[in-house]
């Protein structure tokens, strides 16, 4: 299928993995910030100031560089052979990993119909992020006409936003029976559809220019969001999208994509990966281990940080060059 002519013309060099070393630097800086959001550290203020104003853009960072590595693959291929390729590879990796983890899940979220729910629509073990990417893919690959879509998805990432947690706050929320059945917007449609659009805009154009300027300029304003935000939203408030926030990631991403260090990044690549899939299971043990032991959280989640990027790098190291074993990062 070919792209619609509505589509902006590339006028830049296509990226392909040899020239993208900056992308996968900040892939395994993100990696390394996105754990913060997910251990408890003894309520330290400081970990708080750290996990929303810099963790947080961690995951709309690879949704955006997914949507530009798969915007490159339907330029190469059709568009339903580039779909099918990205949905098996994120499907098998969102099966392997929920059938790994099933017996953490089954302890901590218990085994009913809210567990399907929740696997569905807000997939435990911090694996919603391959649900979303799987269900967000489908409507990226194959709408045709890319205006349309562009704006649907920046509508939808409006709602999400205002209606979501980060602005209940202002807008009373969604509707009950929405969070009834999808618990969340933080999910395909609302979330990671925007974000893969953001990452075609930045495979297909030329690189923004003056873009130290702006990129200071969207993270001042996005801090002041937050810290507005913050502010306002309740302590339990899960605010992970904000308005500004796809300005910024566009500049971020945009700027990784000129910066390309003569450097090998295909461990780097690897271990991020291997340090999001194993997060959950390293973290669920630890933290029980230490409740078990009535260990200070303040000093455990520190040992528990390090055991996850050291965890994940040592395991995806013994891992990568066995044929089935590496499978199991990518």
């Amino acid at each position: 299928m070919k792209m619609n002519a509505t589509v902006p013309t590339p006028t830049a060099v296509a990226p392909t993995q040899q020239n993208l070393t900056g992308i996968d630097v900040g892939k395994f800086v993100f990696a390394c910030l996105i754990p913060f959001l997910h251990i408890s550290f003894g309520g330290s203020p400081v970990k708080e100031i750290f996990s929303q104003y810099f963790a947080r853009l961690g995951v709309p960072f690879f949704f955006v560089v997914a949507g530009m590595l798969l915007a490159k693959s339907v330029r190469m291929r059709s568009s339903k052979e580039a779909l099918s390729r990205f949905e098996k590879k994120n499907g098998r990796l969102l099966l392997t990993w929920i059938i790994l983890y099933s017996p953490i899940m089954v302890v901590y979220e218990g085994l009913n119909l809210g567990l399907a729910q929740k696997v569905v629509f807000q997939t435990p073990g911090y694996l919603w992020y391959l649900t979303a990417m799987l269900v967000a893919a489908i409507p990226f690959c194959l709408v045709r006409g890319r205006r349309v879509l562009y704006v649907v998805a920046g509508v939808l990432y409006v709602a999400g936003t205002l209606f979501g947690d980060t602005y209940q706050w202002l807008t009373g929320g969604m509707p009950a029976w929405y969070e009834a059945i999808f618990l969340t917007t933080r999910n395909g449609l609302l979330f990671a559809l925007p974000m893969l659009c953001v990452g075609e805009r930045i495979a297909t154009g030329e690189t923004p220019r003056h873009l130290p300027v702006k990129l200071v300029a969207s993270v001042v304003l996005l801090v002041g969001e937050i810290f507005l935000v913050r502010s306002k939203a309740s302590p339990d408030a899960d605010c992970s999208m904000y308005l500004l926030l796809p300005v910024v990631i566009y500049y971020v991403v945009a700027g990784l994509r000129t910066w390309n260090p003569q450097i090998d990044t295909r461990f780097i690549r690897g271990a991020s990966t291997a340090i999001y899939l194993l997060q959950y299971g390293i973290i669920a043990v630890g933290k029980k281990a230490f409740e078990i032991l009535s260990f200070p959280m303040h000093i455990g989640g520190w040992i528990i940080y390090v055991a996850v990027i050291a965890g994940g790098c040592i395991v995806y190291a013994l891992f990568r060059r066995n044929k089935w074993l590496s499978k199991l990062f990518g």
